[in-house]
């Protein structure tokens, strides 16, 4: 996922976060990618995760707005590109929907409209038979650019722009069609819940900042992501031999509360990393500012992601205290 944030007219930040995200920062004052202090949009996500010939998926994204809530509520517009270009330009759209179906026209009536909506959540639908996707993994589709890699599924470019009054952002996001139909579809991870280590109970942590962590103290907090989660398919191994593999889980963590994690992003390899490991963080909240004030509840985000396109989140809301 590509991230570029812009508050006219002056562009501050470009974020790049192909499944684990990298920061570029343009000015002096460095954020930490965890901090969240003003909008951003965290992850996008399509459900089912890689919709099949005939179905219609629901994309929503995960947006992180400062209290107190934007006024008036941030506006949407999703679009997509079957085609996207070189990351180093910016992914710009090198062939349309429109174009598409006017090139080939067997794709006509197959392919939603290149503009999706301007709603918080909107439909994606998939008519491309799988004959047709087959073909364009192939090449072998007269008119089209070249074939892209479809090893994990036949990528298209789905684009997110969240104003506010001050600030927008523009998010690119691949979205995997099925390439092989008769593999098993792809699920989403499923993240039951957040807790933390409270006077040494584990804790469940809920949206209603009824748990109370320390200020300045570390504090073990985990996300509860069950192993299923990390589903096996027929893939290739590290040698690049077909193999049935396991997919690779990574988590990105974010807090309302600056640079106070231990690990911004942790994850799941079979057979390299555990996964009780990647589900175990560690959070030391700042102290109260000497002068007094500062917030009294803080926001605790989790987004798990797996190497097929599939997309969870969980978040909940802490008190914080002064020991």
């Amino acid at each position: 996922m590509t991230v570029t944030r812009s508050r006219a007219p002056l562009a501050l930040l470009v974020l790049v976060a192909p499944l684990l995200a990298a920061t570029i920062g343009c000015s002096n004052d460095f954020v930490p990618y965890e901090s969240l202090a003003a909008l951003r949009v965290l992850a996008v996500r399509s459900e089912p995760a890689s919709p099949a010939a005939g179905e219609s998926a629901t994309l929503t994204a995960l947006v992180y707005t400062p209290a107190p809530p934007a006024d008036p509520p941030p506006s949407y517009a999703w679009t997509w590109c079957p085609f996207p270009g070189d990351a180093n330009a910016g992914y710009p759209c090198t062939l349309s929907a429109e174009d598409l179906a006017a090139r080939v026209p067997a794709l006509a009536g197959a392919l939603p409209p290149t503009v999706l909506g301007d709603t918080p959540a909107v439909a994606f639908s998939h008519g491309l038979s799988p004959e047709i996707v087959a073909a364009v993994c192939a090449g072998t589709v007269p008119g089209l650019p070249t074939a892209p890699d479809c090893d994990v599924g036949l990528p298209v470019q789905i684009q997110l722009a969240v104003t506010t009054a001050t600030d927008r952002i523009d998010t690119v996001w691949t979205l995997l069609l099925p390439a092989n139909p008769g593999a098993p579809p792809n699920a989403n991870p499923i993240v039951d819940g957040l807790s933390a280590e409270v006077a040494g109970q584990e804790t469940a942590l809920g949206d209603d900042g009824a748990v109370a962590l320390p200020r300045g103290t570390e504090t073990v907090i985990r996300a509860e992501v069950m192993e299923a989660s990390a589903e096996r398919y027929a893939g290739t191994d590290d040698s690049g031999q077909l193999a049935s593999v396991r997919e690779r889980l990574f988590l990105s963590w974010f807090v309302e509360d600056g640079d106070s994690l231990r690990d911004a992003r942790t994850g799941f390899i079979e057979g390299k990393t555990a996964l009780a490991d990647a589900l175990e963080n560690r959070w030391t909240p700042a102290p109260a500012p000497p002068l007094g004030g500062g917030r009294d509840t803080a926001r605790l985000l989790v987004v798990v992601r797996d190497n097929r396109g599939g997309v969870a989140w969980r978040q909940a809301r802490v008190a914080l205290v002064t020991p």
